[in-house]
């Protein structure tokens, strides 16, 4: 009898901590800021979050921030390069508390959180430059001008808030909405705005 009981009591933990999970998958634009530039692009953000509390959500998961083309065959005789051009291609891992207030028609929700971010880019510079961040090339053109070509790959940490709304289409799909600001390390700021699927197992 024992052992039925303990198996029962195994089950249904299972069921209901299978039953608090939930993934998240949501697309968005974005403004990505650093060294004194910035660049607009659609960014996408993949989760999973686990109901810890009767008002709380703990998500992690990744998101691409930035995803400008790298390494466009920049050489010593490029040509058409623009001063303080600033290319990227930035991703992060990231894990985060949210606190929700539930209603009848989904969940407004705040998220507090933190980024393991990874930052790639390129930059432009005219003149002899020392890189903020990476070291440089000197690249001279056709036309004889010279230019600092910038390269860096840099991992950092970031703090993320952000508010958004859960709106229930059926009992296990919501339709989420959501904006978020992010500052981190190197002087990185992120603006973005997301729409998105939440399922509910």
């Amino acid at each position: 009898m024992y052992v039925y009981a303990l198996v029962a009591c195994c089950y249904y933990s299972q069921v209901a901590a299978t039953e608090n999970l939930y993934t998240v998958v949501s697309t968005g634009y974005g403004k990505t800021e650093l060294l004194d530039s910035s660049s607009n692009d659609f960014t996408y953000k993949l989760a999973v979050g686990y109901q810890v509390d009767r008002q709380w959500y703990l998500e992690a998961g990744l998101q691409k921030l930035v995803s400008d083309s790298l390494d466009e065959g920049i050489s010593g005789s490029a040509q058409g390069l623009d001063n303080d051009d600033l290319r990227l291609d930035a991703s992060a891992l990231f894990v985060a508390l949210l606190g929700k207030a539930s209603g009848q028609t989904g969940e407004l929700f705040y998220r507090l959180g933190l980024l393991k971010t990874d930052i790639k880019g390129e930059q432009i510079l005219s003149g002899l430059h020392e890189c903020k961040l990476g070291s440089y090339t000197l690249i001279t053109t056709a036309a004889g001008d010279t230019y600092s070509y910038c390269q860096f790959d840099e991992g950092g940490i970031a703090g993320v808030i952000g508010l958004g709304y859960d709106y229930f289409l059926s009992s296990k799909l919501m339709l989420r909405t959501e904006i978020e600001y992010i500052k981190g390390q190197h002087d990185l700021a992120v603006s973005a705005a997301y729409i998105g699927l939440r399922y509910n197992f």
